[in-house]
């Protein structure tokens, strides 16, 4: 069984079954002004994956810093953040910057191993 390493790689040399999937993400503020009206967007198509957020994400300002260490803040509800620190202060500190470990599946903001929030 492959890891999620070997599976990224195989994917972003386009080697399996030859369909480029995609995704659309409709954020919680585009569902509350629409709602129902987004529904049919689920179903539309086998190579498209449709991801409505019905519920709120992130709430507007909230700040964390992810496992590379990067600081980041969302400065509205449920969109991306916004980077605004690192650990690397200067080119001297690049030598002795331990990025996280490659094979350990993780995604932004869903555990404390992770992300620390502020």
């Amino acid at each position: 069984m492959e890891n999620e390493r070997e599976k990224f790689f195989r994917q972003i040399n386009l080697e399996g079954d030859k369909c480029v999937r995609s995704h659309i993400s409709i954020t919680h503020p585009v569902w509350k002004e629409y709602k129902e009206k987004l529904d049919w967007l689920e179903g539309f198509s086998s190579h498209v994956s449709v991801g409505i957020g019905r519920s709120p994400g992130r709430k507007a300002n909230d700040e964390l810093t992810d496992r590379w260490g990067c600081h980041w803040i969302y400065p509205l509800e449920s969109l991306d953040g916004q980077c605004i620190g690192h650990p690397i202060d200067s080119w001297n500190d690049l030598g002795t910057y331990q990025p996280p470990d490659p094979d350990e599946v993780h995604r932004l903001g869903t555990g404390e191993t992770e992300c620390r929030t502020h």
